[in-house]
């Protein structure tokens, strides 16, 4: 009899488990399927004007005087890609946004050895940053940006992100 009631316990346990599991992931399954604005649509794009043969004639500036143009990542070569990947965050594919490792060690190169500041930043956070206009310089304003960092894996795909 006492067998028979710690395993209904255990059973009761793991169901509760599993459902707050399942729950999790129908929330954050929905965070993504929700519909939202592109990316590309949250800061002001440059015009561009090509001639018949598509070659660039000109360039306006962005309301926000800056040059900038969207460019799907199918159309940029995968060597430059792998390129930037390489030089700004080279384990871009596999966190959530924000590399522990990489806040660390901008963290002791700043603050313990008063080397030149560190932000060790991701992709991410570096789009968090200019799409919030964050100040990083702190470390709340670093807490902000992980925040939103997080927020931006949450809501948009790693494709949309490095495009």
């Amino acid at each position: 009899m006492k067998l028979l009631h710690i395993t209904h316990r255990w059973i009761v346990r793991w169901q509760n488990w599993l459902m707050a599991a399942l729950l999790l992931f129908a929330i954050l399954a929905g965070c993504r399927l929700w519909p939202h604005p592109p990316l590309r649509s949250w800061l002001p794009s440059s015009t561009a004007v090509y001639d018949s043969k598509g070659h660039l004639l000109r360039l306006t500036l962005a309301s926000d005087q800056q040059y900038r143009l969207w460019v799907p990542l199918k159309d940029i070569s995968p060597q430059l890609v792998d390129g930037v990947l390489l030089h700004e965050d080279r384990w871009y594919r596999w966190h959530a946004g924000v590399n522990p490792y990489g806040l660390l060690r901008g963290a002791w190169i700043t603050y313990i050895r008063h080397g030149s500041p560190q932000g060790g930043s991701t992709i991410t956070m570096q789009l968090a940053r200019l799409l919030w206009g964050l100040n990083t310089r702190t470390p709340l304003g670093k807490l902000r940006q992980i925040a939103r960092a997080m927020q931006l894996e949450l809501f948009h795909s790693k494709r949309e992100i490095l495009e």
